[in-house]
This record gives C-alpha cells, structure tokens and sequence, in this order.
C-alpha cells in the first residue's frame, strides 16, 4: 500500500533540514516514487529469562530509502515481554528514536541505501499458554521527499516451559486391565505440556495359596492370584500327603532263632499298613551247677598235650555253641567265666617240665580233677562216721 502522510511531509522536511546542517553537501533529490521494500520478520525460541532480538531484514528496488518507522508498542504482551529497544545493521550512520516503545531512523538524502536489518531486542519474562506473538504495525520506509511504503510484520516467539516447573497429575491410575491418564502442566503458566494414557500394568506373578489342604486320601488345592488386584490366575492340585504313623504294635515277637514283626497304621485313613521286621534276640544260654555263667560246660579237659572243649546250650532254641580249650602248656588260656555263688574250683599247681634245657609252666582250671572228687568222697565218710557214732552214744543212754 502506498500513501502520503502530512506528517512524513513535515517529518521528511524537517530531517532534510538537519541533514542539510549533520551532513554537508546533502543536495534536495526530486521525488522518485516511495521505496517499494521487501521486508520479512524471524521467529524466535526461547527459554524463561532469555534476552531474544528479533530481526526484520529489508530490502528496496532502488537505493531510495532515508527513514524508517514502525509501531511495535502495542504488538506484544508486555506481561510476557519487556521490551529492551531496537539496533540497525548494514545502513549509513543517522539519527534514531525508540520514543513511546517504537523505533525511528533518518539519514540524509546523499546517505540513501537500499536495505539492511533491524533488531529489536525483547527480555523474555514468562510462557504463555497461548503463543507469544509480536506485531509491528505502521512499519515505513520513507524516500527523502516523504513518499513511503507501509506493512505490518508479526513474530511469533516460542517459550519454551521449564521442565522443573512441570506439574504431572494422575487423573485416573492405571490398573492391572485397563489403562490410566495422566495430565502435564506447566507450573508457570499452567499450558498443557502432555495429555496421555498410562498403559495397563498387567497382572504380576502373584503367590500360590494352599486354599485346601491334602490329606494321605484325598488332594488339596492351591490358587495364585494377582498380587495388585487380587484377580484369580490359576488354580492346581496339590499332591497326597504322606500316611500318618502311629507308635506300632508288634504282631510276631522276635526270637533268637527268627525275627519279629512290627505294624503300623495310618491314624488319618485308619486302612494304610506298614510292617517292619524286629532283629533277632540274643541266645539265652542255659546255666546250671554244671556251667561258668556264660553257660559254658567243660566237655573234654584240657592236658599238657590235647586241647580240651566246651559248650553251651540256648534254652530257647537248643542251639550249640563249642569252643577248644588250649592245651595246659599254652600261652592263651581260655577261662571260663565263673558264675556267681558257685562252688570255688581247685586249680592245680602249675607244671613244671624240662625240655632240652628250656623250662615251661603252665596252669589250666580242671572242673573234673579226680583228687578233688577223693576230697569229696572222704569229707562224706567222715561225716557219715561222725552221725553213726552219735546215734550209738544216744541209744546206750537210753538203756542205762
């Protein structure tokens, strides 16, 4: 769009005029139609606190521009935006204004160029929930005689929001089945960062519960359920239980010639059995007058030249048992045990010999020794003597 405006006139007249003092030699150039510029603005990103320049870069058909103006004071959220003031790049040296929170350049008509950049620098205060945009209205490029070419330009600024300031809100927690929700905010400014699902967490593995126990006749039951929600996952039998013992009776008693039995039953089904065998008794050897008490009985006596033997009988069973007896002479001696309260034995005196110069003596109990028996036979004469002469003695007192 192209026009005039009274003011640019004046405006124009007036920077001709101090051009004509500031810069010596500036001559008055007759109209050549306003500038027509091209002009663009840059977007911008940036963060909570950041210094940003936005850049409005311009361009012109021919070499005629001597003033720019624009109006960005009432373009941006001065609430989100503090406006720090505006810098020229690639243009002549000239006068500048940024009165009101706008921007203004002149220079003299010999100084005319064709294009450059303006940079207008803002400090970011806050985010927004809605973008932040800046417009620059009324932005002229102006010829010496006042002619001008006016746009509008708008930039758009994004904010990035402090990830320390976000705020996650659980709106609905997610279960083992269904999916969850959950909201992202910014702290600052309360714009929606996320809004997403929470995937479905799935049942865990859970623990198995014994819900009925086994027994030696009938299975149990067990269950896993979900730790989380307590759903049922899966149930399983369990094994029989072992039978239950009790202390046993004994059904067959075990001797020395065969073993006995013991049964057990299950005191839970009272019909499951089991047997065990009982080992065999000791021997129960037969004692008497005739034997040590081992029960062992002298068979055959010992002598300087023969061996002797002995047994003893089980009163239970009959079994035999025998054993040698070393000759008299012998190094080992087998001595039977003696049994409690039994006639003292008359052991002989040991027998010395002489052979090829070597002298031996030996002993050995002899149960059947005949000097012993002659001992026996005489003590029952004397004794029988003894009663006859008192029987005698009795009757002659008797007659007298």
């Amino acid at each position: 769009m192209r026009t005039k405006q009274k003011w640019l006139s004046v405006l124009g007249a007036a920077l001709l005029g101090i051009a004509a003092v500031t810069f010596p030699g500036a001559t008055e150039v007759q109209a050549a139609g306003a500038p027509v510029v091209t002009s663009s603005i840059g977007n911008v990103t940036a963060e909570v606190g950041d210094t940003i320049t936005i850049p409005i870069t311009f361009s012109s058909e021919t070499a005629n521009i001597t003033a720019i103006h624009g109006e960005p004071s009432k373009g941006y959220d001065s609430s989100l935006l503090q406006y720090e003031g505006t810098t020229y790049a690639g243009i002549p040296a000239g006068m500048e204004s940024g009165a009101g929170g706008n921007f203004g350049y002149v220079t003299s008509s010999n100084n005319a160029f064709a294009g450059g950049t303006i940079n207008m620098t803002f400090k970011v205060l806050k985010c927004s929930e809605t973008p932040v945009t800046v417009t620059v209205n009324n932005l002229y490029f102006s010829n010496a005689q006042g002619d001008s070419d006016s746009t509008t330009l708008v930039s758009n600024i994004t904010v990035n929001h402090p990830a320390d300031q976000y705020q996650t809100t659980v709106d609905d927690p997610a279960t083992c089945t269904e999916a969850g929700h959950k909201t992202v905010v910014c702290g600052l400014c309360g714009t929606v960062i996320s809004d997403t699902d929470i995937p479905e967490l799935g049942h865990d593995d859970g623990v198995w519960t014994v819900t009925k126990p086994s027994t030696c006749v009938e299975k149990g039951t067990q269950e896993r359920r979900c730790g989380r929600c307590g759903e049922l996952l899966e149930t399983a039998e369990l094994d029989l239980a072992a039978h239950t013992w009790d202390d046993g009776k004994v059904i067959k008693e075990a001797t020395c010639s065969e073993e006995g039995e013991m049964l057990y039953t299950c005191t839970v089904c009272e019909k499951a059995t089991k047997t065990e065998t009982i080992a065999k008794t000791a021997h129960t050897w037969t004692v008497s007058d005739d034997t040590d008490a081992d029960g062992w009985k002298v068979v055959t006596e010992a002598t300087a030249d023969a061996e002797g033997s002995k047994e003893r009988v089980c009163s239970v069973c009959g079994e035999k048992e025998t054993e040698v007896i070393e000759k008299l002479g012998s190094t080992t001696t087998v001595t039977p045990t003696e049994k409690p309260d039994t006639k003292p034995t008359t052991t002989n005196k040991p027998s010395t010999g002489t052979t090829g110069g070597t002298t031996t003596t030996g002993s050995a109990v002899k149960t059947g020794d005949n000097s012993l028996m002659a001992v026996y036979v005489a003590l029952l004469a004397a004794a029988a003597c003894g009663v006859t002469a008192a029987v005698v003695v009795k009757r002659r007192n008797a007659r007298r």
